[in-house]
């Protein structure tokens, strides 16, 4: 189920933000502290290793 919050419409957004201050394909970790539903998380784990709030 979708709830009314979700990031997933602005993942491109937050991938360009991260690109432009040079810290995608870095050996970094990634911390979604409002997984929700996990789209951010999926979609990022191509980049880093992902931690998540559960």
């Amino acid at each position: 189920m979708r709830y009314l919050g979700n990031k997933e419409s602005i993942l491109t957004h937050i991938e360009g933000l991260l690109k432009d201050e040079g810290l995608l394909k870095k050996k970094l970790s990634f911390f979604d502290a409002f997984c929700g539903s996990g789209s951010v998380a999926d979609y990022f784990k191509k980049y880093y290793e992902i931690i998540i709030n559960t």
